[in-house]
Order: structure tokens, then sequence, then C-alpha cells
């Protein structure tokens, strides 16, 4: 339910998502199709159960693409997209159900932080 009025705060955002990339453990597929108001594809991705990779990156070349997965793997990607270093995640925590919203290109040090919005965040949004 909480996760639910999340997705209704990322649609008052203006969040368009086409594609949604999603770790193969329970609880990632449980919150992935909870997305599914937001009517993108759905793809399953092994690569979101373990550490970055190139392999996840060379995914991530489409746009309106969100990835559903498990801490600290994603903050470690988000450090290494805005930073260049895998370390930096540690700067970028995600809370469960949280976003962070990142543009440019997906390559170490290539992206740029638009927008990091806490569950409690997107929830009020949702109202």
């Amino acid at each position: 339910e909480r996760f639910e009025r999340a997705v209704k705060g990322m649609k008052a955002v203006d969040i368009n998502l086409q594609l949604v990339y999603y770790s193969p453990l329970r609880r990632a597929m449980q919150t992935a199709m909870l997305l599914q108001p937001m009517k993108p594809k759905m793809e399953v991705c092994p690569l979101l159960s373990v550490p970055p990779s190139n392999g996840l990156l060379a995914l991530l070349a489409q746009d309106h693409t969100a990835l559903v997965g498990h801490e600290p793997y994603l903050s470690e990607l988000a450090g290494w997209l805005l930073c260049g270093q895998r370390e930096a995640g540690a700067r970028f925590p995600l809370k469960k159900g949280g976003l962070l919203w990142l543009e440019g290109e997906p390559r170490p040090g290539g992206m740029g932080l638009k927008a990091a919005l806490p569950p409690r965040i997107l929830r009020e949004l949702g109202k």
C-alpha cells in the first residue's frame, strides 16, 4: 500500500517509465510489479542481484529505464555512475521504495543526479 502511493508520487513528478529491469529475488519482483500502472515493459535482470558490472551499464543505454534491486548494490551503482567510483555509493543510500533519478550517459562518472526522493516524499506527492 505504501509503495503504491509512492508510485502515484512518481507519476505526480512526471516520471515516465518505459522499461523496468528488476532483480529475480522475490522482494524486488514484488516491488517491480507495483510499477505496472505506469505501463512500462518489465524484464527480469539477474545482474541486479549481484554487485554492479559493465554488463549492467550496457543495459542502461535506453532512456526512461528504472532498476528495482537491492542495497548495497543500487547505491554502489549510483556512486559508480555519478562519481566514477563504486565506493562513492555510501553517499547515495537508498531506503526501500526510494528513488534516485539520474540522467546522462550510463558510464562511470557520466551521469548527473536529477532528484533524490525518499519514499516518504514520494508518498506525500502521491496523495
